[in-house]
């Protein structure tokens, strides 16, 4: 989520239009800290997006963040296997395999080589790979101190003074490079 799945734009889109939240307020914007959708709606809505969302596509209809199809490509013109690892409740899970099998186009060079969806709150770093792309700073210092390689995915939530943290793919092409 923030770095292939646009899932903020979704959740946002789908409280509007389910829950009635203003265009024009804190949920019409991106946030700007982590928790900025789950500050800014109701206790109840919250569990809505959740539970009732979840049904409805939270996890299905979104957009692909920008850039990362070409990124992807270009990582594997680098040589870099592909893997997916991401946390969901249980029944986002057939929801976000359906997304993500939309964007492998492998005779565009972009597919995955493996899917990890951590669904019991696991952490990142049981995920077999050597390097990880994410913008959530906790996962970020946790596979850090693993002493694997992590790029921080900048978000508005999470600029701060990090060796490795690019705005967006190509910023992440460049860092692998």
């Amino acid at each position: 989520d923030g770095v292939l799945y646009e899932w903020s734009k979704t959740a946002r889109y789908m409280l509007r239009e389910y829950r009635g939240y203003p265009k024009d307020g804190p949920i019409g914007e991106e946030p700007s800290s982590w928790s900025g959708i789950k500050d800014n709606v109701t206790p109840a809505d919250w569990d809505w997006l959740w539970n009732e969302g979840i049904t409805l596509g939270l996890f299905r209809y979104g957009n692909i963040v920008t850039g990362a199809q070409k990124g992807i490509h270009s990582l594997r013109e680098l040589g870099y296997k592909i893997v997916v690892a991401t946390s969901r409740p249980p029944s986002a899970v057939p929801d976000t395999l359906a997304w993500l099998n939309l964007f492998q186009k492998p005779e565009a060079g972009v597919w995955f080589d493996g899917i990890h969806i951590l669904t019991k709150g696991e952490s990142k770093t049981i995920v077999p790979a050597d390097i990880l792309i994410d913008d959530k700073i906790e996962n970020i210092i946790e596979w850090s101190h693993i002493g694997r390689r992590a790029i921080l995915f900048m978000r508005d939530w999470n600029e701060l003074d990090y060796e490795d943290a690019v705005p967006g793919w190509d910023g992440v092409v460049e860092a692998l490079s």
